[in-house]
C-alpha cells in the first residue's frame, strides 16, 4: 500500500509540471505573438482624417496627419468656422463620444468635430503689410478665434520667433483702437466673455539687449524696427550739442564713438530709406529727461505716446526735422520749450493742435518753420524772439494766462523784422497767413501797449 501511495504523489506532481510547461508555452507563444504584432504594426503608418463638418483649415475642407505606431495624436491647429468654437472631436460620426488627444495610435480613423455657436475674438494689424513677414498660419487662431460664451479668456503675449521675418524677435503689443493709439497692452484677460471683441496689433521692439543705455542714459538703439517702445531702464536720451549733432557715421565728420551720432541712427530716415524710418514710439514711465536733438531729423516719426508723466526738460532742437508728427501730447510736468524744440516739426497737411498746460516759457525760435495748426498757452508768461517764425499753418494762438500781459525779448516795431513774434508766417502763395491771436478779455488794450503786440492788433482779439 505504501508503495501505490508514493505512485500517486508522482503522477500528481506530473501532471503539475504538464500545467506549468503548457502555461509557459502558451505565455510564450502570447508574447512572441505580441511582439511580432507589434513589429508588424510598427512598419507600416497610420492616418487620421479629419471632417471639419464645415469649417475649414487655411481653406481645405478635409486634411489628415500621418502617424507612427503609438505616437501620440496632437490636434489640428488653426481649424476654424466662422461663428462657432471646437466643443470636442469625436471619432464617431454621430458625435456620440469625445476623443482623448494624447493618446496613442493603433490604426487609422477619421475624427469628427462637434460645433458650438461661440463669441469672436479677432485680431486686426493696424497696418496691412505687417502680415507679410509673419503668416496667419503661423499665428496659429490668434487672428479669428471663436470661444465659449461666458468664460474667461486670456490673450497671451506673443513674440515674433520666425528668424528671416523683418520683425523677428519683437513683441506684439495690442490696442483697443484700430489705429492702435491709447494704452497698448501686451496680454489681457477678459472675464465673462459675452461678445464679439476686436483687438487691433501691431510689432513694437521691446527687447533691452537693443538699447545701448549707460547709468540710465539711452546713447543709441542697436534695432530698425520702426515701431519702439523704450525699456523702463532707460530715463534720459542724451544730449547732443546742435552745432555738432550728426545723423550717424555715414555724414563723413563724425566722432569715433559716435558721441555726436543720433540715438536713432539706424532709424533715423525717412520711409525711404534702407529699413525705413521710426515711425512710433511710446516713452516709458521712467524718462525723465529728453536731451538736446533727442529725436531730431526722425523723419518718418508720426507719433510720440508718453506712459508716464516724469518729464520735466526737453531740450533744444528735440524734435528738429520731424516732419511727419500727426499727434502730440506734451507731458505736463514741461514748462519751457526750448530753442528750436519744434523746429520744421509736425505734418504739413494733418492740422496738429497742441495745448501746452504748463508751459510758462517759450524761448526764441521754437517753433520756427513748424507746421504747428493751433496751440493753447493757459499759463504762458514769456514768448521769445521769432518764436513762431515761418508757421505758415498756424491759424490760432489762444493765451488764456488771466490778469498778466505776456512779455518777450523781441524789440521788433515791424512784421518783417526777423524779431517779430510772427515773423514770414506766410502761406505757399505769399499771402499774410491769417493767425488769430486770442487774449483773456479784458486785457487787449494792456497788451497793445506793447510794440512786439500791437504791430498785430488786427488779429489781436479778446476770448469771449
Amino acid at each position: 500500500m505504501k508503495e501505490e501511495k508514493e505512485v500517486g504523489v508522482f503522477n500528481s506532481y506530473s501532471s503539475y509540471n504538464k500545467l506549468k510547461i503548457i502555461g509557459i508555452g502558451v505565455l510564450i507563444f502570447v508574447v512572441a505573438f505580441g511582439l511580432i504584432f507589434m513589429f508588424v504594426k510598427s512598419l507600416f503608418k497610420y492616418t487620421v482624417t479629419y471632417n471639419f463638418n464645415g469649417g475649414a483649415i487655411y481653406g481645405k475642407e478635409l486634411e489628415s496627419d500621418t502617424y507612427s505606431f503609438l505616437a501620440k495624436v496632437k490636434e489640428p491647429k488653426g481649424v476654424k468656422k466662422e461663428g462657432y468654437y471646437i466643443e470636442y472631436w469625436s471619432k464617431n460620426e454621430n458625435l456620440g463620444s469625445k476623443f482623448r488627444f494624447g493618446s496613442r495610435i493603433w490604426n487609422s480613423f477619421m475624427l469628427h468635430i462637434k460645433w458650438a455657436e461661440g463669441v469672436a475674438v479677432r485680431l486686426h494689424f493696424a497696418e496691412g503689410e505687417e502680415n507679410a513677414d509673419l503668416p496667419l498660419e503661423d499665428l496659429k487662431g490668434y487672428f479669428e478665434q471663436y470661444v465659449k460664451a461666458g468664460t474667461t479668456y486670456t490673450i497671451p503675449k506673443i513674440f515674433n520667433t520666425k528668424e528671416g521675418s523683418s520683425h523677428y524677435g519683437e513683441q506684439l503689443m495690442f490696442f483697443d483702437s484700430p489705429d492702435c493709439s491709447g494704452m497698448p497692452f501686451s496680454e489681457k484677460t477678459y472675464e465673462n466673455l459675452s461678445e464679439n471683441i476686436d483687438i487691433y496689433g501691431a510689432w513694437f521692439d521691446t527687447e533691452e539687449s537693443k538699447f545701448q543705455v549707460v547709468d540710465g542714459t539711452l546713447n543709441k538703439y542697436l534695432g530698425y524696427c520702426n515701431k519702439v517702445m523704450l525699456p523702463n531702464n532707460i530715463t534720459k536720451i542724451k544730449d547732443i550739442e546742435p552745432a555738432k549733432f550728426r545723423t550717424g557715421a555715414s555724414d563723413g565728420i563724425h566722432d569715433a564713438e559716435g558721441i555726436y551720432q543720433s540715438a536713432w541712427s539706424n532709424v533715423i530716415s525717412d520711409e525711404t530709406g534702407l529699413y525705413g524710418g521710426l515711425k512710433i514710439i511710446y516713452v516709458n514711465k521712467e524718462m525723465v529727461t529728453l536731451g538736446d536733438c533727442a529725436f531730431r531729423d526722425c523723419k518718418a516719426l508720426q507719433k510720440l505716446i508718453f506712459l508716464g508723466d516724469n518729464i520735466t526738460s526737453i531740450g533744444k532742437y528735440a524734435f528738429a526735422n520731424c516732419s511727419s508728427i500727426t499727434y502730440f501730447d506734451l507731458p505736463s510736468q514741461v514748462t519751457e520749450i526750448k530753442e528750436g524744440t519744434f523746429n520744421n516739426t509736425f505734418g504739413v497737411s494733418k492740422r496738429v493742435e497742441m495745448y501746452l498746460a504748463n508751459v510758462i516759457t517759450i524761448a526764441d525760435k521754437a517753433f520756427i518753420n513748424s507746421h504747428i495748426y493751433k496751440l493753447t498757452l493757459p499759463k504762458v508768461e514769456f514768448i521769445g524772439r521769432g518764436a513762431f517764425s515761418a508757421c505758415n499753418m498756424l491759424v490760432d494762438v489762444t493765451i488764456l494766462t488771466p490778469n498778466t500781459l505776456v512779455t518777450s525779448n523781441s524789440e521788433a516795431t515791424d512784421k518783417n523784422s526777423s524779431d517779430s513774434l510772427f515773423f514770414a508766417s506766410t502761406t505757399s502763395t505769399g499771402v499774410e497767413n491769417h493767425v488769430t491771436i486770442h487774449v483773456p478779455k479784458g486785457l487787449r488794450s494792456l497788451y497793445l501797449t506793447k510794440a512786439y503786440w500791437a504791430m498785430y492788433s488786427d488779429i489781436l482779439v479778446e476770448t469771449e
